[in-house]
């Protein structure tokens, strides 16, 4: 037998009762049926049925009971039309519950539920468009106050509201339970409360201790057919009579079943688009030199996570190479790779800055701040703002400069040369340098305050000379896309190049080999690369004058010294009579073909004793 009831509201509901169960309606939480109707008493009602008759009866009520508009002294029986009023309520009884709301588009609450509700989710193009039409069904499916998605960020992290509804006439406010929530999570299934006053964790929780009024809440677990919840939708209603019926319940889990599978869908897409991004940072970085697509070896392998890890965090690093390892691409990799790769990447070469205009350059400059300032400027640092500040040759910045830099590092704000105002800075800081800068703070040429606060993590790119299992990988690489470009049939190196290749020292690194591969496509008239192409290598000369010199006794292998200081001393010397041999003693020249900065020029000639008109 069912009991189909109208509060004050005018809100329908049902409740089942069987063969010799009483079944007490009236405000007080004691009742089967608890209504909010003032005019109600504690106990008003009872209905009952034997098997044969349905009896009402008054429980010295206040206010009475009515049973076709007559009042009832007592019990009465009733008939399946009779209509049985208390207070503001109405209440009948009926064998089978009536069918008309399946036909006509609507949920066993009796709300409408748009028939396109299941089509619009599964074509919607965004998470946040995707749950407010979830939350806009099944706020009207319940007749919620309020309801919320909430969903962890990462693996088993807390859970966070990306979205929530409430009704034009719901109370402004409403807590989450995390009581309620949590039980969901740890039993896995969906959860309902059917009155917060008489469930006794909920009692003992804040959220609902602080508040007096009935609430009911359902709370049903998102995820994936066979994986774990990663999320909850929660709603928060007025106190409901009986848990919904199992059609009700059925449309809950297709709609969330269907959510959870869309936002799975929105998660693999966005971890493909990362994927994507990162591979396109790496297709830039193996265009340009660098050996992380191509390179096989340790280092290799090292970089690679090295970059990764760098670019999940928005931390300062320091990049360690020579030149010609490709520091400023790992940067723009780094970049590409982060959550700001869709703000600026400013890159600055600091050893070409002048001295006099440094503070200017870097941190902007204010109308009349010296001579020449006709107008405004904003200094790199501003033009970075949201994205990537790149600070190329940091080791070569002036040690007064060093200071100023380390302050606005640290306070993250800088004012403008001949400016009061100060302008908040939001940018991720790259430093590199050829330097051995730990060196340079030993010997006071660079702050130790300033190299503590850029060396936070660090990537160290090792000169080609020491990866020569990269070295043929590197070359065929390269020799494939100059092929391409050039719209040539090579394809390989013969042995002798190959050799002549894994060899050679290349002093300028992965820059030198990609140029080498280049020419040697341009150069060669077959299908096949040989050392003809290649005349440029040889063993790097060494100084005549350095026979006894630099050495002093160090023994020699092939030709070198042993020792790795003595060594390079030798080949920087060399590096350098080379170039200014050929560019006449340029200095300017001797820069752009060395990639060299101009200072680190000038401090070999003082000590080396070597000058340009020499040459």
């Amino acid at each position: 037998m069912w009991l189909l009831l109208k509060d004050p509201n005018d809100r329908s509901d049902r409740v089942a009762f069987s063969i010799g169960e009483e079944l007490i309606v009236g405000r007080g939480k004691e009742c089967n049926v608890v209504i909010l109707d003032a005019l109600l008493s504690r106990k008003h009602l009872a209905f009952s049925f034997d098997g044969e008759k349905v009896e009402v009866r008054d429980l010295g009520s206040s206010s009475g009971t009515q049973v076709d508009s007559s009042p009832i002294k007592g019990s009465c029986q009733l008939s399946e039309n009779s209509i049985v009023t208390a207070g503001n309520s109405s209440f009948c009884v009926a064998e089978k519950l009536p069918k008309p709301a399946a036909k006509k588009g609507k949920s066993e609450l009796g709300v409408d539920i748009p028939k396109d509700s299941l089509e619009r989710l599964r074509k919607a193009r965004e998470p946040k468009e995707l749950l407010q039409l979830l939350l806009d069904v099944l706020v009207a499916l319940f007749g919620a106050d309020h309801g919320f998605v909430l969903l962890r960020q990462e693996q088993n992290g807390p859970l966070v509201t990306v979205a929530q509804h409430a009704l034009p006439d719901a109370k402004a406010f409403v807590s989450v339970s995390s009581t309620v929530y949590n039980r969901a999570i740890e039993q896995g299934e969906r959860v309902f409360v059917h009155d917060t006053r008489m469930d006794d964790e909920c009692q003992r929780a804040l959220t609902f201790a602080l508040s007096d009024a009935p609430r009911s809440i359902l709370c049903h677990p998102l995820r994936i057919q066979g994986g774990d919840v990663f999320g909850v939708i929660y709603l928060d209603m007025p106190l409901l009579r009986s848990e919904p019926d199992e059609t009700t319940l059925e449309l809950l889990e297709t709609f969330s079943a269907l959510a959870a599978e869309r936002l799975a869908s929105f998660r693999v897409r966005k971890s493909l688009l990362a994927a994507r991004n990162r591979l396109e940072a790496m297709d830039v970085i193996a265009w340009e030199g660098n050996h992380l697509v191509h390179g096989d070896g340790e280092a290799a392998h090292q970089l690679r996570e090295h970059l990764d890890n760098g670019a999940k965090v928005d931390t300062t690093i320091f990049v360690f190479g020579e030149t010609g390892t490709g520091k400023e691409m790992v940067a723009r990799a780094i970049h590409r790779m982060s959550q700001r790769k869709n703000g600026p990447f400013v890159p600055v070469n600091c050893a070409a800055l002048s001295a006099d205009l440094i503070e200017a350059e870097l941190f902007g400059a204010e109308k009349g701040a010296y001579t020449g300032a006709t107008e405004q400027r904003k200094g790199r640092f501003e033009l970075a703002q949201g994205g990537t500040l790149f600070l190329d040759e940091v080791g070569e910045l002036p040690l007064e400069f060093q200071v100023k830099l380390l302050r606005v590092l640290q306070e993250r704000n800088l004012r403008r040369v001949g400016g009061a105002q100060e302008i908040a800075l939001d940018f991720r800081l790259i430093c590199a340098t050829n330097r051995d800068v730990e060196e340079a703070v030993r010997a006071g040429e660079f702050r130790a305050d300033l190299f503590y606060r850029i060396n936070v993590f660090k990537i160290e790119l090792k000169p080609l000379r020491e990866r020569k299992e990269d070295i043929l990988p590197l070359a065929r690489h390269f020799l494939n896309h100059f092929a391409a470009r050039f719209s040539r049939k090579l394809v390989e190196l013969d042995k002798d190049a190959e050799e002549l290749l894994q060899t050679y020292s290349w002093p300028g690194n992965i820059r030198e080999l990609r140029n080498a591969m280049e020419r040697a496509v341009v150069v060669e008239k077959g299908n096949v690369v040989t050392t003809k192409s290649l005349p440029l290598f040889g063993p790097t000369p060494l100084p005549q004058d350095h026979s006894a010199g630099p050495t002093g006794g160090v023994p020699l292998v092939d030709g070198m010294p042993a020792e790795y200081t003595q060594a390079r001393e030798i080949f920087e010397q060399a590096f350098i009579e080379r170039s200014l041999k050929v560019n006449r003693g340029n200095i300017s020249a001797v820069v752009r073909e060395t990639g060299l900065a101009r200072p680190t020029v000038y401090r070999w000639l003082e000590k080396f004793g070597l000058s340009a008109k020499d040459f």
